[in-house]
């Protein structure tokens, strides 16, 4: 029953929906994706590791990023030191190292001129080979003698206490200037006997990007603690709560095997990263590599230019500094300093690297597989690159064909290029350009390469975290010829969207008796608009046709049709011609079509992500853009809406700040990946919001031209401040009846409203309120938890748990003798009901406290919905700028039901028959947020 028992016979003296009339059309203009738009990215440590990839001067750093290899790590220059290095000397050698008196050095590893390519032969032993300092104790002396050494700087800056040791440690040098943290490298040799298991060997100090956790504020002096059963524990100083000033553990690991502490020279790299800008809640990072090197650096060690999976004589541990505010807190630089046991004396050397001037990496070949769209100047392809680039430091990426001669390119020429602020550059090339082959036919495309060129300074090397290469989709408008099925037209119904955007459906029942609409006998899909016409405008004049509010676009996807003429004989009994008038009436051809539609999200449903894209990788020109963060949500979103054949005109999505939590592994979308589902979950898990179509707005870039229109793509929120569209009672929300018999159940009865905070509603009279329904929270505790490296409270990965638990104290008294619950709310349970959110690639603290507190209000509270059934409304948003023309209630849109706050979550218009245009509503009552 549609109405109330004696409103239905009423209806033909006052409609309830005079002057609404529906408008069906069939083959309408739309916009389809013809060519898939290309996006491959590849993060640092994915570039370059298949067999046709070339790297020359350049190695990648774990845990940074790809940079210069220092010339000390080449093979030909390894003990070359003052050409591949530059050493840090004593004061007495001519640098500002304060040495102990007792402390002696000495030059060693020079290999024959034979053996080492690049040495000067004939060369002095000081021009070409490592200087080592050691205490200089001879037979009569003793290690007790204080000139071995630095007792006032060991008073005022003492290192770590490790509490199972008890040995001795001297201060035996100290620079005279702040670590500026350019990278070091320490090379150490412990002769003479073993020393037991946990004693102390050697502590190298440096300085490097200060930390911030939970209950301590860093100051970014570190010390490397090196112990005789090979364990390393790396520290950094600073301040605890309660203002105490001490040394916080940051990271434990192996600098050699157990048995290797002791006559072996170990070469240990401490590269020191600190990021432009924070990234995902960290301020930089420290890389330590420890490789027993020898008189011959073996090919698989430390000076090994690209990081590979497995290297036996190498260990490598990363630390990232962690940061709690928007701002990490202020270094305070310390010089490098370094302490050996007392009873020890081995030789040690120190220094900073040296760059050689340039360095490239030729990635892994790759194709753009089927390109039918090759527009010159039109459509592009980008060549990115992100990193950071100190100053006097530059990085360039070229594009060539894949399997040329690494040492003589042929480089493509670029059509344009420029920089991302703070995060990179780019090169565009036109496809016209480019090697390809078979275009024509839409065939495979050639095999290409990206050079990515370090150029540096002796001192100084670029980083890069990622390349990126893309190209944009060709759209077009596929026009068959519109045609309308209106008085055809029995009965229709187009569900909208609710939180999920593809259950947008519709369904129309069509009577053709005289066989005028001949492409639904013979079609499978086509494309439809359902549109609605409004009182106050001259719908007989055709240049107000743009005007019509659309109600649902799509596709249909299925078509059955039903013969309801008959097929009678020509002839009769004796043969004789027969003709039955009765029988032609309306006609033999007669059809009855039933038809189910699906909107527009059925073809994005159809897209499928085109190549391996890492979201992990921000590329993002924006001043608030951390360098290498991952991507913003909504940039994703823009991105995603890209791929699915949105143009950027076509495309509203706000910039909001929350950002992917990419893990470990990144946040990569994969080949074949649904990317319409992975946009819905983006948009409901990262920012609670949802993405629809729109097609009653228009961006500025469209102009003023309705006939320039086109469908928008867009985000949704729930609102931060509440505009109420529309209020649905069972009578006027003011104004006195006429004296009409059936005043008060018509549109035209209900004069515009006045919501709490004074804005004007649309009214509609409620037909049957026909469902109210109460649906318990999912939860009224929840754990969240995730790992943060570097933090305290580490896991057996080395990695820090951080967790975080919120209540619904108004679902259950969780703490006895306080009460809470509230027994009359739709969030009261009589028992606690736990969740937990185990995700690994949480790891900073805000993360979890807005993981937390999103997902207690997204599931851990109750809900009241409603359901009722109503003339359907359309409506005009004052908040919306791009709306153009009215449109129906759409999901989350605030009204008001029975003078109560509640927001849509579902709107069916429908009509039977007899023109009258009804809506089939549901919505949720406003939550309470915890």
């Amino acid at each position: 029953m549609l109405f109330p028992t004696g409103i239905s016979s009423a209806i033909g003296l006052h409609p309830p929906t005079p002057g609404h009339r529906a408008v069906l059309k069939f083959d309408t203009p739309c916009r389809v994706l013809t060519e898939s738009p290309f996006s491959l990215t590849r993060k640092a440590e994915n570039m370059g590791r298949g067999s046709n990839a070339h790297w020359k001067g350049t190695r990648y750093v774990q845990g940074i990023g790809i940079q210069l290899t220092p010339l000390a790590h080449q093979i030909g220059n390894a003990h070359e030191q003052t050409d591949a290095t530059d050493p840090m000397l004593s004061t007495d050698d001519g640098g500002d190292l304060q040495m102990a008196a007792g402390m002696a050095g000495e030059y060693g590893y020079r290999s024959p001129e034979t053996d080492q390519p690049g040495s000067t032969t004939g060369g002095s032993v000081a021009a070409n080979s490592m200087l080592m300092y050691a205490k200089g104790v001879d037979a009569a002396d003793n290690y007790d003698n204080a000139a071995y050494r630095l007792d006032a700087d060991q008073t005022a800056f003492p290192g770590p206490t490790v509490l199972t040791d008890t040995l001795v440690m001297d201060r035996v040098a100290v620079g005279q200037n702040p670590h500026n943290e350019k990278a070091l490298t320490f090379t150490l040799e412990t002769g003479g006997p073993g020393a037991k298991a946990s004693a102390k060997l050697s502590e190298r100090f440096f300085s490097g990007p200060a930390s911030e956790t939970q209950g301590f504020t860093g100051y970014g002096n570190y010390c490397l603690d090196l112990m005789g059963d090979g364990q390393l524990q790396l520290w950094e100083k600073g301040k605890f709560a309660g203002e105490r000033i001490g040394w916080r553990s940051c990271l434990i690991g192996r600098w050699c095997e157990p048995n290797r502490a002791f006559g072996t020279t170990v070469t240990i790299d401490v590269n020191i990263h600190r990021y432009s800008r924070p990234i995902n809640g960290k301020s930089g990072a420290i890389v330590v590599t420890c490789a027993e090197s020898g008189s011959a650096p073996a090919a698989t060690g430390i000076f090994m230019a690209v990081g590979a999976t497995s290297l036996p004589q190498t260990l490598t541990l990363k630390y990232f500094v962690p940061m709690r505010q928007a701002t990490p807190p202020p270094t305070m630089p310390q010089p490098v300093r370094w302490s050996d046991r007392r009873d020890l004396a081995p030789r040690s050397h120190a220094s900073t690297p040296r760059y050689p001037a340039t360095g490239y990496v030729d990635d892994d070949p790759f194709g753009f597989g089927s390109m039918i769209g090759v527009v010159p100047g039109v459509v592009l392809v980008y060549v990115s690159w992100s990193g950071d680039v100190p100053s006097g430091t530059s990085v360039e990426v070229d594009l060539m064909d894949a399997g040329g001669d690494p040492d003589s390119p042929s480089f493509y020429t670029p059509v344009s290029s420029g920089t991302i602020a703070g995060v990179g550059g780019w090169r565009a090339y036109d496809p016209a350009d480019l090697a390809l082959y078979g275009v024509e036919s839409g065939s495979q495309t050639g095999a290409f390469q990206v050079r990515t060129t370090l150029n540096g300074t002796a001192s100084s090397t670029p980083t890069v975290y990622a390349e990126g290469i893309t190209k944009r989709g060709i759209t077009t408008v596929t026009t068959p010829g519109e045609w309308e099925a209106q008085l055809k037209l029995l009965e229709w119904s187009a569900p909208g969207a609710a939180a999920d955007p593809t259950t947008e459906s519709a369904s129309f029942r069509i009577e053709d008796e005289t066989v005028s609409l001949p492409l639904l006998r013979n079609r499978s899909t086509i494309a439809y608009s359902l549109e609605y016409e409004y009182p106050g405008v001259d719908w007989t004049d055709p240049s107000n046709a743009w005007k019509r509010s659309i109600l649902s676009r799509g596709y249909t996807t299925s078509i059955v049709q039903t013969q309801k003429g008959s097929d009678h004989p020509t002839v009769d009994a004796n043969g004789d011609p027969y003709v039955d008038p009765r029988h032609d009436y309306p006609s033999p051809d007669w059809r009855g079509f039933q038809i189910e539609a699906a909107g527009e999200w059925q073809r994005a449903k159809s897209v499928l992500a085109p190549y391996l894209h890492d979201f992990s990788v921000s590329w993002e020109n924006s001043t608030d853009t951390p360098t290498g963060d991952p991507e913003k949500a909504t940039t994703a979103l823009k991105r995603i809406a890209g791929w699915l054949g949105f143009t950027d005109r076509q495309i509203d999505i706000p910039d909001l700040p929350i950002r992917l939590w990419a893990g470990s592994e990144g946040f990569i979308v994969t080949p074949g990946q649904d990317i319409l589902e992975l946009g819905n979950r983006i948009a409901r898990d990262y920012l609670l919001g949802w993405l629809y179509y729109d097609w009653n707005s228009a961006t500025p870039d469209m102009g003023g031209d309705p006939a320039n229109w086109d469908v928008m793509i867009r985000f949704g929120q729930p609102p931060s401040t509440i505009t109420n569209l529309a209020y649905f009672d069972k009578r006027p929300m003011a104004s006195a009846l006429t004296g009409l018999i059936f005043g008060g159940h018509a549109l035209n009865d209900f004069v515009p409203g006045v919501g709490p905070s004074g804005e004007t509603m649309v009214g509609a009279p409620i037909y049957k309120l026909w469902r109210e329904e109460r649906i318990p929270p999912e939860f009224n505790k929840l754990v969240v938890q995730g790992t943060a490296p570097g933090e305290t409270g580490q896991n057996s990965h080395g990695q820090a748990t951080i967790r975080q638990t919120v209540y619904n104290f108004r679902s259950y008294n969780f703490h006895p003798g306080v009460p809470t619950a509230d027994i009359t709310s739709p969030d009261w349970l009589p028992y606690p009901k736990e969740a937990k959110i185990i995700d690994p690639t949480i790891s900073t603290g805000r993360a979890i406290g807005f993981i937390a507190h999103h997902a207690m209000n997204y599931a851990g509270t109750g809900r009241i919905r409603r359901a009722w059934v109503a003339p359907m409304v359309s409506v005009t948003d004052p908040n919306d700028p791009f709306q153009k023309r009215p449109r129906r209630l759409r999901y989350y849109d605030p009204v008001m039901l029975l003078g109560e706050q509640y927001f849509i979550r579902s709107c069916t218009p429908y009509s039977r028959k007899d023109g009258v245009i009804l809506a089939r509503y549901e919505a949720e009552k406003q939550v309470v947020p915890i």
